[in-house]
């Protein structure tokens, strides 16, 4: 009986950790949606993977919004950028 409790749970905590990790990446395979927020206006815009490989060197969609967010920082412009695979 304890043995099969522990089977399950382990089988268990498997199967989440490896939910949890493929769920964080967000690679796309198409590109990514972001939203751009910047003084109070907010912007969407799609970003098609070949883009995002030519211009950031980036292929994951958080990537892409740190990438985004630092090319303003450095431009002095301080902008909210959120990004999801599509």
């Amino acid at each position: 009986m304890k043995k099969k409790f522990f089977l399950v749970g382990a089988l268990v905590v498997m199967s989440m950790s490896a939910m949890f990790v493929a769920c964080n990446q967000n690679t796309p395979t198409n590109g990514c949606k972001c939203t751009f927020k910047h003084n109070g206006e907010t912007d969407s815009d799609t970003i098609t993977l070949a883009e995002m490989k030519e211009y950031y060197d980036v292929t994951s969609c958080g990537a892409l919004a740190s990438a985004v967010e630092k090319e303003a920082k450095a431009a002095g412009e301080s902008i909210s950028v959120s990004c999801s695979a599509y």
